[in-house]
């Protein structure tokens, strides 16, 4: 326990000094800005309204790549300069190295996600009001909005660090890889619109994009909430250890 504490300080500390880290989070400033100096539709929608509708934006716009280009250098970029080699080397276990990884870097996407998101919504907010009363139900549906997107997201940076320790030594492979992963996901989502094919649907409906846009649902019942989360915590299991499995059997060098 003592050395997983040890080593999330270090992430943590290392996160916040990371440059791309902080340049992500322009970009995702700009990509607000834009929104809703291109878009009247962004422009004119209550605080509420415009927080969700910004969320499913960004799942098409920019989060996936953002996960890739963002982890993908985090993690390829200590293997080739030999700093995870020195983490083993100081008796770290490597199924620690990579959890603490995990952490920092949902994290990471977690605020990079959310930035855009906030900044639109209390623009709108100040603007346009917030939509309806902001009373402890409205609290609730945020809270439980950020818990839903954080565990989605969590998603993301799983699939994401399993590629990184996979192709460690790449990092452009990394991100391409991300971008790949990212197109067949839209396909398959363009195919279950236009081709309403059972089995297209139903490959969707397993998706990360499909728990996405359920979390996104004002009125989602409490057992498909709870059967969400635990679609993303099984998937991050299964990606975790596959990462940690794959670490082990690395040579690192």
């Amino acid at each position: 326990m003592v050395e997983m504490f040890n080593l999330l300080k270090v992430e943590f500390h290392k996160l916040k000094t990371y440059k791309i880290f902080y340049f992500l989070i322009l970009l995702t400033i700009l990509q607000a800005v834009s929104m809703v100096t291109l878009s009247d539709l962004f422009r004119r929608e209550c605080g509420q309204d415009v927080l969700v509708r910004t969320l499913l934006a960004q799942q098409g716009l920019s989060i996936i790549i953002f996960s890739g280009i963002f982890i993908g250098d985090y993690i390829v970029r200590e293997f080739t300069s030999g700093y995870i080699k020195n983490l083993i080397i100081y008796g770290h276990k490597r199924a620690h190295i990579v959890i603490s990884k995990f952490i920092t870097c949902s994290l990471g996407l977690v605020i990079i996600g959310f930035t855009c998101p906030i900044i639109v919504c209390v623009r709108n907010t100040f603007i346009n009001g917030y939509g309806t009363e902001f009373n402890l139900v409205s609290f609730l549906f945020l809270i439980r909005l950020f818990i839903l997107m954080f565990f989605v997201y969590s998603v993301l940076a799983a699939i994401a660090v399993l590629i990184a320790f996979l192709f460690r030594n790449s990092e452009s492979f990394v991100i391409s890889m991300v971008f790949v992963l990212d197109f067949i996901n839209r396909i398959i989502n363009f195919f279950s619109i236009r081709n309403r094919s059972m089995l297209v649907s139903k490959i969707y409906s397993k998706s990360i994009s499909s728990k996405m846009f359920e979390a996104l649902k004002n009125k989602v019942p409490l057992t498909d909430l709870v059967s969400i989360i635990f679609y993303c915590l099984v998937i991050i299991i299964i990606f975790m250890s596959l990462s940690i499995y794959v670490f082990k059997r690395a040579d690192i060098k």
